[in-house]
């Protein structure tokens, strides 16, 4: 290889980064323009052209800041309202004065039974009250059925043992007074927990 050539290639070389230099100088100052006295620094001017531009200006320090994007989390809803509770109705006084007359012939008659009471009375239903009455034994709920009985003549019912981990064993019936099914309620008291789901 000649001389000639082998100083060709260093030039060359040289010319091709000069002017890649001065196409990214040309770049950076928006067109290649250059002014007198532009000594390469960034200007308020080149600042608001940058800013309109959406570019990122270059810190003396080196390369631009990373750009950190910013997470997609959706739409953002807002907490539901609590919805406040309405208190429920009042009994009317139609349905008081019933419990009051039931609660009030029922008392009378556990007073007679030993071991008896009466847990409940709801007459909502118009046309029937329904009670709970318990005992302490199965002789004492059987009792305690007959006499209501007979004193409401005729009542539906359905009697359970109650297990519970404080109070022992129980014996409880739920009773439907005035109601149109009713149940005959057995002599034998072994019989009261039989056939549950007659009327």
């Amino acid at each position: 290889m000649s001389m000639m050539k082998q100083m060709r290639l260093p030039i060359t070389a040289l010319a091709l980064a000069g002017l890649s230099a001065l196409s990214c100088k040309g770049f950076v100052d928006g067109g290649g323009s250059t002014t007198a006295g532009d000594n390469g620094s960034v200007t308020a001017s080149d600042q608001g052209t940058a800013a309109s531009t959406n570019l990122t200006p270059i810190p003396a320090g080196g390369a631009p800041a990373e750009v950190v994007p910013v997470a997609n989390t959706g739409p953002q809803t807002m907490p539901a309202t609590p919805q406040i509770e309405t208190p429920a109705p009042l009994p009317s006084p139609a349905v008081l004065d019933a419990v009051k007359a039931a609660q009030g012939r029922l008392g009378g008659l556990t007073t007679s039974v030993t071991g008896t009471n009466v847990r409940f009375v709801d007459c909502a239903n118009a046309s029937a009250c329904t009670t709970r009455l318990e005992a302490t034994s199965l002789t004492s709920l059987r009792d305690l059925l007959q006499a209501v009985e007979k004193d409401q003549g005729g009542i539906g019912f359905v009697a359970r043992e109650q297990l519970d981990a404080y109070t022992g064993q129980k014996f409880v019936a739920d009773v439907t007074l005035g109601g149109s099914a009713t149940r005959p309620v057995p002599t034998d008291e072994s019989e009261l927990l039989v056939n549950n789901d007659a009327p």
